[in-house]
């Protein structure tokens, strides 16, 4: 386990075009610094802190995210399939994705309430027990993802696609979708919804 202390500090810092997959990546406190056009496929990126960080248009796909602090952190336009967000730090998490891939990544018992997940691909996305209330999925495709007593009550699927949401296992009181994705809502119930 870190000691936020004990780390190496990078403040205010721009890390552009780096290949952190081939170069050695620096464990350490990283506080509002940006990551543009950036590769850590399969990383480690185990036990560092972000801090009001952002990263975009970069490939994190299979990076080890064990014990990694995300505090105000947004991914724009990036690349995270099959991520384990259940194995980051969850004190102060706060995350926000805009147009990202999330294929195959997994936030079973994650805190994301409020979170924003716009315009994402969240294919086969296993948010299994997480917290999404308030959560938002403005235009976001969630063909095959997994929802099981998830808390999503307020949370905002009135402009997703493809989600299949079962109200008898997750929580959705106030959950806001629109009439055209009933179906998404109603098929675990074998009903005929036909002309």
């Amino acid at each position: 386990k870190y000691d936020a202390m004990t780390l190496p500090r990078f403040e205010a810092q721009h890390f552009r075009s780096r290949d952190f997959s081939s170069e050695a990546f620096t464990r350490g406190y990283y506080d509002t610094c940006t990551f543009k056009d950036c590769h850590f496929n399969a990383t480690k990126l185990s036990h560092s802190q972000f801090a009001e960080c952002t990263f975009d248009s970069c490939d994190l796909s299979a990076a080890r995210i064990d014990d990694t602090a995300f505090k105000t952190v947004t991914f724009r336009e990036c690349k995270l399939v099959g991520l384990y967000f259940e194995h980051c730090h969850f004190f102060l998490l706060d995350l926000r994705f805009e147009r990202c891939q999330l294929h195959l990544s997994s936030f079973q018992k994650v805190p994301l309430s409020e979170t924003v997940l716009a315009d994402c691909d969240l294919r086969e996305v296993d948010f299994s027990a997480a917290d999404l209330r308030r959560a938002d999925f403005s235009g976001s495709t969630l063909e095959r993802a997994v929802f099981y007593r998830s808390q999503l009550e307020s949370a905002d699927f009135r402009r997703a696609r493809h989600y299949s949401i079962n109200p008898a296992e997750n929580r959705v009181r106030g959950a806001r979708f629109h009439r055209h994705g009933l179906a998404g809502l109603l098929h675990h119930f074998e009903l005929d919804l036909s002309g």
